[in-house]
């Protein structure tokens, strides 16, 4: 990831800065430059990167999902010990686990999150991340176990596990 200004005075340097260090937890930044461009550009005065970012898990946006994690074991103690995403609403389960809910703008950057939680994060909602994670996981363990008879889909998250027939 590399971050380029044409000039500071464009955006709020404190707003910046915050989601930088927001953004370096999860994703490596390379270079963080200042250049000088051609063209110039008016910030409209109703934009704040602030809430540019509001809602996003890193810097790609999308669809606006409602995201319902469980986290159990060490995954539900490292969540409740600090905050992950200003938005996030977390909840102490009475078994120990932790429920993480959260609004976030697409999917791709807090599926990379998740996954990193292995099996100590289940995704409750929405369906759509359920399938994307089970089929990236199903995907997994056919790789590793290198296991050919088995075909993983996204129909799997819908208990839909078909065979290959062996020749």
């Amino acid at each position: 990831l590399s971050f380029a200004l044409e000039d500071s005075s464009m955006l709020d340097f404190n707003a910046l800065m915050k989601h930088y260090k927001q953004l370096a937890r999860y994703s490596p930044i390379n270079s963080f430059a200042m250049i000088k461009l051609d063209q110039t550009f008016e910030k409209k005065p109703s934009f704040f990167l602030e809430n540019f970012f509001e809602n996003r898990w890193g810097v790609l946006g999308g669809k606006l999902h409602t995201v319902k994690i469980k986290f159990k074991g060490g995954a539900a103690r490292l969540i409740s010990s600090s905050q992950h995403h200003p938005q996030e609403k977390i909840y102490k389960d009475k078994d120990g686990s932790v429920t993480y809910l959260i609004k976030v703008e697409g999917l791709e950057e807090i599926t990379r999150w998740i996954l990193g939680f292995g099996e100590e994060a289940e995704v409750l909602k929405p369906e759509e991340l359920r399938v994307k994670i089970s089929s990236i996981v199903g995907n997994l363990a056919q790789e590793y176990r290198g296991d050919s008879s088995l075909v993983y889909h996204s129909a799997l998250a819908a208990g839909t596990l078909k065979k290959k027939k062996r020749k």
